[in-house]
């Protein structure tokens, strides 16, 4: 086993209730907190000093289950080995006020213990609204927490002791999805429970040729159930939930769907070299070749978009327009086709459709080359 270099923490609130909240209780009528270490704790509590809470909590033992899940996990992890001592701490809190609070408090009390914590708000993760908890609460935690491995890379751990139980559940999934180890610490259990990545795979295949749906719901653009395409794949069906919207069925990523996406994202960047086509000489690269339509103030940033498209993908060749309707917004992306890829691009009021040639020999290259321009879109806005 390798020492973690980072942890990443889900948290909860055990920490203020009932840990602190009761003590609180426990401490009123004391005449003063002065030399009484709990009753200095309960006065800084319900003072919302939480600096001074965390600098407090620093005289306790870590282990005490006064110190909450969170403080008592991370404690057992360092102290067993399971992450190097000075790890990296971050803690993926709820947004909600009670979530901010105590993120202060970890980050504070961390660093005062000679490490490096930073706090990460989740949008949607809060109790008030179940729907939202459900879809962008629990996606953004997917997501920050595979962005999150990406940028650490291998020598990162998940910590998912705190916080509510589907939110434990989705990060112990995403943990053993990308790949990293996951542990759980139970108030009961003596022990860490280790959750190793698993041991099977998921399909690769169906992330590439839906590519340019993914990237288009993890960038929240509402796609409709006709742009997804008439030959739908049943295997989606987990990865995606449907909303109606003024009478239209919409698309957005699952939970699951969310933590899917980064998975493969993730492993794309890191094999595209081995299953893109090779590269088009430039001799052999063509001017992007728009049809007669009356494209007004649109051929401009057409013709330029188009001509970063050839420049800057090694394995086009070209580009031709077949489609453009100067009053009809659409979801960014490009999609399989008869074969071959068809971009689509707009400026949420008009949309044009071209087709794109590469160098590609196999289907297989071809869904490779549709993910790789899928990835690099962000930057032709």
């Amino acid at each position: 086993m390798t020492p973690a270099h980072t942890l990443l923490c889900t948290v909860g609130t055990s920490l203020f209730f009932p840990n602190l909240s009761g003590l609180a209780r426990e401490a009123e009528g004391q005449l003063s907190p002065a030399g009484n270490p709990r009753a200095a704790l309960a006065a800084a509590y319900q003072a919302s000093d939480w600096l001074r809470v965390a600098e407090i909590l620093t005289g306790f033992d870590p282990a005490e289950r006064l110190l909450g899940a969170e403080i008592n996990s991370v404690h057992d992890l360092l102290l067993h080995g399971y992450a190097v001592p000075d790890a990296d701490l971050v803690f993926l809190h709820s947004a909600t006020a009670d979530g901010r609070a105590i993120a202060a408090v970890f980050t504070r009390y961390f660093a005062c213990r000679g490490h490096r914590a930073t706090g990460v708000e989740i949008e949607g993760l809060q109790d008030a609204d179940p729907r939202a908890f459900r879809t962008r609460g629990l996606r953004n935690l997917a997501k920050a927490v595979g962005r999150a491995v990406r940028e650490r890379g291998a020598a990162t751990a998940i910590n998912a002791t705190g916080g509510y139980k589907a939110q434990i559940a989705v990060a112990v999934l995403i943990g053993q999805a990308v790949g990293v180890p996951v542990y759980y610490k139970h108030e009961r259990f003596s022990e860490i429970i280790a959750f190793p990545p698993m041991p099977v795979a998921l399909d690769f295949g169906v992330w590439m040729r839906w590519s340019g749906l993914f990237w288009a719901l993890d960038r929240q653009e509402l796609s409709t159930w006709a742009e997804a395409g008439q030959d739908w794949d049943e295997r989606l069906e987990p990865l995606v939930e449907r909303v109606e919207i003024d009478g239209a069925t919409y698309l957005e990523l699952s939970p699951v769907g969310q933590i899917f996406h980064e998975t493969f994202a993730g492993r794309f960047r890191s094999a595209r070299d081995q299953v893109l086509p090779p590269p088009v000489p430039a001799a052999r690269k063509t001017k992007p070749h728009l049809t007669d339509h009356g494209w007004g103030n649109a051929r401009g940033p057409i013709l330029h978009l188009l001509e970063r498209i050839i420049a800057e993908s090694p394995y086009v060749v070209g580009c031709a327009t077949h489609y453009w309707n100067p009053s009809l917004g659409a979801v960014r992306c490009f999609r399989l086709r008869g074969g071959e890829i068809e971009g689509v691009w707009s400026d949420g009021t008009w949309t044009v459709k071209f087709r794109v040639d590469t160098s590609a020999q196999t289907e297989g290259q071809v869904e490779a080359c549709a993910a790789d321009l899928n990835g690099r879109l962000e930057g032709w806005r």
